[in-house]
């Protein structure tokens, strides 16, 4: 920008476009105060606009005809043109208004994302190109399902709340993912090399173009989802805390953590419906009547195979030879899929629970959703549970989890990453990563103690992201040189000392040792109901209701392969 246009006000560069467009040969009155209505009745919008222009991003708008098929219209970086298609600029019209509209901020996030730039295969910087503009644009305008359904996403539900879809981006280099979306920032995220070619050649590769739609669908629902998930995540922690503050002897989360993890069920099976929906609908704009067989063709065919997401919803019947539905799917006439509450619960039946050799997700592409999510779950359970979880004695409890039903594996979930919470006292090495939190399986008879080690730590430092074993002992019982105590309380208060220092050898070992006991049943009734009076005696001491728990790091992006 010159020193010259420096002095012009914020809005000069963008009402100098407005009054060009009304200039044109080609557009009537109505159409350019319909123009200038869209952005002025949206202050945000306008100042968007105004920011974009001042940048000499946007420069211009024309009119695209009706007979062009583009419903979000076009962005041209180099001449920093907006078209936007001209039937959605009669002002007497009230839907044209909304669509105007939501193509005026589909198009802002387009010329966003235009002047931006991607991280190559060898880690260097590259501009964002128009060939990958347009085919990110193609891709939106072929599908009349995601068009509608980013719409929706691009407006606030409140004068005071950011709309879900804010941003598009190029996923990291090292990402290596489908797509992802941030529900902080409200970023879509998308591999650029499948976007870095020729407009021709991505429109000729069917698994190129047609699994983007789908990404594009299944992240822009999460976005719609974003709200009714982030209202699951304040219910969890409300939950947790009070099972933190007064779930003593047992302090059981495996309650709070399954109504969490089903909710993240239902938020992955309404995305991969709205994938289904998006893809489908690109399909049907060159085959009105295309059907469940030609969708999997699309992604069965031998040459030239569309994306493969498909399968996850229709088969090949080998007694009948048809294309069918997979079990509890229910689809309309036109091929479409609602998201009634049986077609959520199939699908995230089909995908969601998928184990983690299928799904390839988290921070290594080894994880499946269950502990994709539950690592951030737990996360939370343990910055909750270390802050306000108390014994008598003072110490911090073991938390416990009905591993097996959560469907919860500590090597997954310490891969994915897990976060202890500031002030966490360390094992006596001094290492902040040797931090352990000391947990039972209680879906194990009898329960199965372990540890989770802080492993959501920064770049370049041990164990990040790694999983830490504690080495099985040589031997067991008399030959390990632990000895069976003499009394109950004597070899209990041992077993709360291994579980205070995290050494689930020796505990291991007292179970052992109690296992073998011939009145095993009643010493375990006489245990629990010893701690129970213990902890109770001092129970409203050791609770710290003073002050809210410090919250955990935020829920991970979401992701899909």
């Amino acid at each position: 920008m010159s020193s010259a246009d420096a002095s012009i006000g914020p809005g000069a560069h963008l009402e100098a476009a407005l009054q060009r467009f009304a200039l044109r040969p080609d557009v009537a009155p109505v159409q350019a105060a319909a123009l200038r209505d869209a952005l002025t009745s949206d202050a945000g919008l306008r100042a968007d606009y105004e920011a974009l222009a001042a940048l000499g991003q946007v420069r211009d708008f024309a009119p695209a005809p009706a007979s062009s098929n583009l419903q979000i219209g076009r962005y041209d970086q180099i001449l920093g043109q907006v078209t936007v298609p001209a039937d959605q600029l009669d002002a007497r019209d009230a839907r044209s208004s909304t669509a105007l509209a939501g193509t005026l901020r589909i198009q802002q996030m387009l010329a966003g994302y235009a002047h931006s730039q991607w991280t190559d295969a060898e880690q260097r910087q590259q501009p964002v190109s128009q060939d990958m503009v347009d085919n990110l644009q193609a891709t939106l305008n072929g599908s009349p399902a995601l068009v509608a359904q980013l719409r929706l996403a691009s407006v606030a539900s409140a004068p005071t709340q950011a709309a879900p879809v804010r941003v598009f981006e190029s996923l990291p280099g090292t990402v290596h993912a489908g797509g992802t979306y941030n529900p902080d920032t409200g970023a879509l995220a998308f591999p650029p090399a499948a976007l870095h070619r020729p407009p021709v050649a991505f429109q000729h590769d069917a698994q190129a173009r047609t699994d983007l739609i789908f990404v594009m669908g299944h992240e822009v629902q999460h976005g719609l989802n974003a709200a009714a998930k982030q209202a699951e995540r304040l219910r969890f922690i409300e939950d947790i805390t009070q099972i933190a503050r007064g779930g003593g002897p047992a302090y059981d989360y495996t309650a709070p953590l399954l109504r969490y993890q089903q909710a993240a069920r239902s938020d992955e099976a309404k995305a991969q419906i709205a994938g289904w929906n998006a893809t489908q609908s690109e399909l049907q704009q060159d085959s009105p009547r295309a059907t469940l067989a030609e969708m999997f063709d699309l992604a069965n065919r031998e040459t030239n195979r569309g994306t493969q997401r498909i399968n996850d919803f229709v088969v090949r019947d080998d007694a009948s030879g048809q294309v069918v539905p997979r079990p509890g799917l229910a689809f309309e006439h036109d091929g479409s899929l609602r998201m009634t509450e049986a077609n959520i619960a199939a699908v995230a039946r089909h995908y969601f629970d998928k184990p983690p050799e299928q799904t390839r997700i988290g921070h290594h592409g080894d994880s499946d959703y269950p502990n994709y999510y539950g690592a951030d779950a737990v996360t939370v359970v343990i910055y909750t549970h270390r802050q306000l979880a108390r014994q008598a004695d003072g110490s911090t409890p073991p938390i416990r989890l009905d591993m097996g039903q959560l469907r919860l594996q500590e090597v997954l979930l310490e891969r994915n990453g897990l976060a202890f919470p500031p002030g966490s006292t360390p094992l006596p090495t001094g290492a902040e990563t040797d931090v352990r939190q000391a947990y039972l399986d209680i879906g194990q008879d009898p329960p199965i103690v372990g540890h989770f080690d802080f492993t959501r730590t920064p770049e370049g430092t041990p164990h990040r992201h790694q999983h830490r074993p504690i080495p099985a002992p040589a031997q067991a019982g008399a030959a390990s040189g632990v000895s069976q105590p003499e009394t109950l309380s004597g070899q209990l208060d041992r077993m709360l000392v291994a579980l205070e220092t995290g050494d689930a050898r020796t505990f291991q070992q007292m179970i052992d040792a109690l296992a073998q006991r011939p009145a095993v049943q009643s010493m375990q009734a006489e245990a629990a109901r010893m701690l129970e009076q213990q902890v109770q005696a001092n129970e409203n001491e050791s609770r710290r209701s003073s002050a809210p728990p410090v919250h955990a790091p935020s829920a991970p992006v979401m992701e899909m392969r």
